[in-house]
């Protein structure tokens, strides 16, 4: 019963409260925060990716590290901000995980092959 209560004051609650409330696993207050800030947090991951749908994916794991996170915050600055510095960090590292060097040699390594595939199939006088 004080779950349904604390669902129907939701709307009432003041930032400070849900962030204590969603700390100790209220889910209802973890809602309020996701709706107050999933705008923000979307538009900044659209902004450094440029990619509407990675942007989508990227916003929920910024909020799904926020949901394992909450409790670290502790308030020596704004939520906003620890929340922006969260979400810079789930895109960043993104995009480390797609940019590696290893990635890109085995890319190349695999062009590369396929290359000297092809040109064993040219005859000589065509080749450069």
């Amino acid at each position: 019963m004080e779950k349904l209560k604390a669902k129907q004051t939701v709307s009432n609650l003041t930032e400070a409260e849900a962030i204590e409330q969603a700390k100790e696993g209220d889910a209802a207050a973890f809602e309020f925060l996701y709706k107050a800030h999933c705008r923000r947090v979307y538009s900044l991951c659209l902004r450094m990716i440029k990619n509407p749908a990675e942007a989508e994916d990227l916003t929920q794991q910024a909020f799904l590290q926020l949901f394992r996170k909450i409790g670290t915050f502790r308030g020596e600055s704004g939520f906003s901000t620890w929340l922006h510095r969260v979400t810079v960090n789930i895109v960043l590292m993104h995009i480390r995980r797609h940019n590696r060097p290893n990635s890109q040699s085995k890319t190349w390594s695999a062009t590369a092959q396929m290359a000297k595939a092809h040109l064993k199939t040219v005859p000589a006088t065509l080749r450069c």
